[in-house]
């Protein structure tokens, strides 16, 4: 797949699936990807409508695109969990789990699965794996090309040179 293609706005959902609660299984999240291609290696950063208010930097993400496949692992700044009740909590000491995403390209979107894994540790001293998954897709947002906030920053540099004169 052509690092162009990639390269650019992307707007997207994730939905909840297994290892959820009632209250939670099904319902989607929207977001906002900025994604970098170069040779088929994949970086970027993501604003979720879940997460917005309760972290300052966008998540970031690293991985590649292969024929139709995209894989990649999603980093938010600090550690967020989703409980069964659909509660979001914040934990801005402790790192980030790895929230993996796997799909595929058809009909100009990407949709796959996620899924994210924490081992936590009990008060007795064991540990216990908080597991979760689910489907995601995202489409390339209209007028979004290869380079786009390049060619903003060159406008903005022009309009403010034009103005200065």
């Amino acid at each position: 797949m052509l690092d162009q293609y990639i390269t650019g706005s992307w707007r997207g959902k994730y939905v909840f699936g297994n290892g959820y609660g009632a209250n939670v299984t099904g319902r989607s999240v929207s977001f906002d990807i900025e994604l970098t291609c170069v040779d088929g290696l994949l970086s970027g950063y993501c604003i979720d409508e879940h997460h917005r208010k309760l972290v300052e930097k966008p998540a970031t993400l690293e991985g590649y695109v292969e024929d139709d496949r995209i894989f990649f692992i999603k980093y938010y700044p600090h550690a967020i969990v989703v409980d069964e009740g659909g509660n979001v909590l914040n934990f801005p000491d402790e790192s980030s789990q790895q929230i993996h995403y796997m799909g595929h390209s058809d009909k100009g979107q990407f949709s796959g699965t996620w899924e994210a894994s924490t081992l936590e540790k009990a008060m007795d001293g064991t540990y216990y794996e908080i597991y979760g998954e689910g489907t995601w897709s995202m489409k390339k947002k209209p007028g979004s090309l290869a380079g786009i906030g390049w060619w903003k920053g060159v406008r903005r540099l022009i309009k403010k040179a034009l103005r200065s004169k």
